[in-house]
């Protein structure tokens, strides 16, 4: 068992940088990167290029095998495009000082008959070494744009790790990405990844189109219960009083007005039911209806 793994029970399906690795295992020191892959995780350890932009780093990763996307090779320049540009400019901006001080060097001076030409041998010499150093910067410009090394990346779930493929056989990487496949497989087949089950999303109904608002009857207007009185002594003749006017009918609710009341409210405990709507509005909306019922 490699002193790495995380469980006891693993066991070590391919390795990509088998020196590397037994010197890490000897002195528990990183040097060169090197990938080990069990049956159930990838190790990455050691310097390394990490990140969609290759960035030099030293890693020391554990990635389940299950997330392994793929592997492949790359061709990667060994200067990054800034350190180009850089040594572009400054190899302009030299040629174009030296340019300037070898027309200063060259001087037109009278001498009494006619112009007589001389030269600043300071300014002519350090105006040469300024061209020396463009031609230079341009030479390495052009080499590191054109050099580039071949790298052997690894995908998985949230980035990249590349290693630089001179420090491996050809063979040793073939290798390497048959059995890694080969373990993802195995892994896949004993434990199978379920795919996530998402929850459908809540269907929400149209909102209730209310109609006009029902116009219910006023209030029954009740008669004061009659007070009787002592029976009268009559001794004069009995005055009898007006004839009552009778009593308007009460007007009750109608029952289809009713009715509607009620649909409304069962509708809203539906949506309550249902999740459509929260107890806050459920309340809000049984209100409104009550308030217009005038309950």
């Amino acid at each position: 068992m490699k002193p790495y793994f995380i469980e006891p029970g693993e066991k070590t399906q391919a390795v990509l940088g088998i020196n590397a690795c037994n010197y890490y295992e000897q002195t528990g020191r990183m040097g060169s990167g090197f990938c080990v892959a069990s049956d159930k995780r990838v190790y990455f350890k050691g310097t390394s290029y990490y990140g969609g932009g290759y960035k030099k780093t030293v890693e020391d990763r554990v990635v389940d095998i299950h997330s392994i996307k793929g592997s492949g090779f790359t061709l990667r320049r060994k200067m990054s495009t800034v350190s180009l540009v850089i040594c572009l400019l400054a190899a302009i901006i030299m040629g174009i000082i030296g340019l300037n001080l070898y027309v200063d060097a060259q001087k037109y001076m009278w001498n009494g008959y006619c112009y007589e030409h001389r030269t600043d041998t300071v300014l002519q010499s350090f105006a040469i070494g300024l061209w020396v150093v463009a031609a230079i910067l341009l030479l390495i410009t052009f080499i590191g744009f054109v050099n580039k090394h071949r790298i052997f990346w690894i995908a998985f779930e949230g980035g990249v790790i590349a290693y630089n493929a001179m420090y491996f056989s050809e063979n040793e990487i073939t290798e390497f990405q048959k059995q890694l496949n080969i373990a993802k497989e195995n892994y896949m087949s004993m434990y199978p990844v379920q795919p996530t089950q998402y929850a459908q999303p809540v269907q929400y109904t149209e909102p209730t189109q209310y109609t006009q608002p029902i116009q219910y009857a006023e209030p029954m207007q009740y008669a004061q219960p009659v007070q009787y009185t002592e029976p009268m002594q009559y001794t004069q003749p009995v005055q009898y009083a007006e004839p009552m006017q009778n009593v308007q009918p009460v007007q009750s609710m109608p029952t289809q007005q009713y009715n509607s009341m009620t649909d409304e409210l069962m509708k809203c405990k539906n949506l309550l039911d249902s999740g459509a709507i929260s107890p806050d509005e459920y309340e809000q909306m049984k209100k409104k209806i009550l308030e217009m019922n005038n309950f």
